[in-house]
């Protein structure tokens, strides 16, 4: 094998092999400028997602305070009961929307809630004037429950 034929032979590759990773870097060149645009699709469809999701608790809560304020005014429920069930109905629904607890703090929140006495054992229920603690007071756990 002479000179010529080995150069010939390793610029025919080199070509090859250039026009081929032309060829790929203009392919993967595409393939990012889809994966950014499908990068945005997916974002603004989390956006409207949220949005809606927001809406939609929006709606509830204001359907719930609307049945309370009507039962409210019909004599069914009682201003207190009124107040306290707007304050729930608005804690669930800021619950729902962002829940900043993990899901072994919401387990262990549970637990807490569910036990017949919320007291430290350490301490007494009773406060100064012999009265149970308004803390002590068990309250429904369903709150949490999702």
């Amino acid at each position: 094998m002479d000179i010529v034929t080995i150069l010939s032979t390793v610029a025919t590759v080199v070509v090859a092999v250039g026009t081929a990773t032309y060829w790929l870097g203009s392919r993967l060149t595409g393939v990012e400028r889809d994966v950014e645009s499908l990068k945005r699709d997916v974002e603004a469809l989390r956006s409207e997602v949220r949005g809606g999701f927001n809406r939609l608790a929006n709606v509830i809560t204001s359907a719930n305070e609307v049945m309370i304020g009507y039962l409210g005014l019909r004599g069914v429920l009682n201003q207190g009961d009124v107040s306290f069930l707007r304050t729930v109905i608005k804690d669930l629904a800021s619950t729902a929307t962002t829940n900043p607890l993990t899901e072994a703090e919401r387990k262990r929140l549970l637990e807490l809630v569910d036990k017949d006495d919320l007291t430290n054992s350490t301490h007494s229920p009773e406060n100064s004037t012999g009265s149970t603690s308004t803390r002590a007071q068990k309250l429904p756990s369903e709150a949490l429950r999702y």
